[in-house]
């Protein structure tokens, strides 16, 4: 960050802006803490992919039912190994479609 960003707001230059300024760097903190959850919603159809093992669940489709902090849970599209309805997974190996 620059020395006069960081010395304009000390100087009290952004004193009306600091709300806004909370606001957006809150918002974009908490996006770095959890990079992948974004684009994750209810009802959006994703894939696993390649980081994921088993391997055989790479590639399948599945159905998001319940975003969490860190964690989503996905209903499978079809029955595969031994996994079938319903798998709370990271969100790290997804991927949206």
């Amino acid at each position: 960050m620059s020395n006069t960003l960081l010395q304009d707001i000390l100087t009290g230059k952004y004193d009306n802006d600091l709300c806004d300024i909370h606001a957006i760097v809150s918002t974009r903190m908490e996006k770095l803490r959890n990079p992948n959850t974004t684009g994750f919603k209810v009802g959006a159809q994703v894939f696993f992919n390649n980081k994921v093992n088993p391997q055989y669940l790479r590639g399948m489709g599945a159905t998001i039912v319940k975003v969490n902090r860190k964690r989503v849970k996905v209903k499978l599209d079809r029955p595969v190994g031994r996994f079938q309805g319903i798998i709370n997974c990271p969100t790290n190996l997804l991927e949206v479609i």
